[in-house]
């Protein structure tokens, strides 16, 4: 197997404090904090209109084992 090189690190994302610091990394919050909630919950596969996996950004909704 080929090994892969993890890095780590911070991203700082500038914002309106419109909520006065009671922002939230709860996707259904009324105060959430919007762009880092689109990085943290981005989808790879979404539920389809039948109600089955379907792409979203990956290129097919299917498992590799």
């Amino acid at each position: 197997m080929a090994s892969v090189e993890v890095l780590a690190g911070s991203i700082r994302i500038a914002h309106d404090v419109g909520y006065v610091g009671t922002e939230s990394l709860d996707p259904i919050s009324p105060s959430r904090f919007f762009y880092a909630n689109q990085m943290l919950y981005s989808r790879q596969v979404r539920q389809g209109t039948n109600g089955e996996p379907a792409p979203e950004i990956a290129i097919s909704a299917g498992c590799a084992a």
